[in-house]
C-alpha cells in the first residue's frame, strides 16, 4: 500500500476531534448563539436531555437562514431552528468516506459516534482540511505561486 492510499483508508478517530458544544433542546437560541461564539464553532449538537440522545444539529447557516432571516426571538428554544436527526458518522470512517460525505451531503459539520453509537465528536470540514495540509512537508505546503497560471489580463466585467 502506498502512502497515498494508505492516508485515505485512515479513519477519523486519528483526527482531533472538536469537543462539541452540548445544548439541550431546551437551550434558548441566544445561549446557543453565545456559547458558539465562546468555543468558536459552526455548530451545536442538541441532545433531548444532558447527557442524553443526539437530536439536532445547529450550524451557523440555521441561525442566518431560521433565525436571523424571521421574527423568532432569541428566547425561544434551540429545537425551534435545529436540523433534526442529523447524519452521523462512525469513527472507523475513512478519510475519503468522510470527503464524500461532506461534498455529497453539502455538510460542513458531522457528528461522530463511538462504538456504543455515543457522540464522540464533531468533524468539521475545516479540521479535515487542516488534517489534510498536516500530511504535506513544508517544501510543498511553502512553495511560491507558479506565476505562468495568473492570467496577465483580466477577463470579464
Amino acid at each position: 500500500m502506498t502512502p497515498q492510499e494508505n492516508f485515505w483508508t485512515r479513519t477519523v478517530v486519528e483526527l482531533k476531534l472538536h469537543l462539541h458544544l452540548p445544548v439541550t433542546v431546551e437551550t434558548t437560541i441566544a445561549e446557543t448563539i453565545r456559547g458558539m461564539q465562546e468555543e468558536k464553532t459552526g455548530a451545536a449538537l442538541v441532545f433531548d436531555k444532558v447527557g442524553g440522545n443526539l437530536v439536532g444539529i445547529v450550524t451557523t447557516g440555521d441561525i442566518m437562514h431560521s433565525f436571523i432571516a424571521t421574527t423568532l426571538k432569541g428566547d425561544k428554544t434551540v429545537e425551534a431552528i435545529m436540523t433534526r436527526n442529523p447524519m452521523t458518522i462512525p469513527h472507523t470512517t475513512t478519510i475519503l468516506e468522510v470527503f464524500r460525505t461532506f461534498y455529497k451531503g453539502r455538510f460542513r459539520h458531522v457528528p461522530v459516534t463511538g462504538e456504543d453509537g455515543k457522540v464522540v465528536g464533531l468533524l468539521s470540514v475545516r479540521r479535515l482540511m487542516r488534517y489534510l495540509a498536516e500530511q504535506f512537508p513544508a517544501e510543498v505546503l511553502n512553495q511560491p505561486p507558479d506565476r505562468t497560471l495568473i492570467p496577465e489580463h483580466k477577463h470579464g466585467g
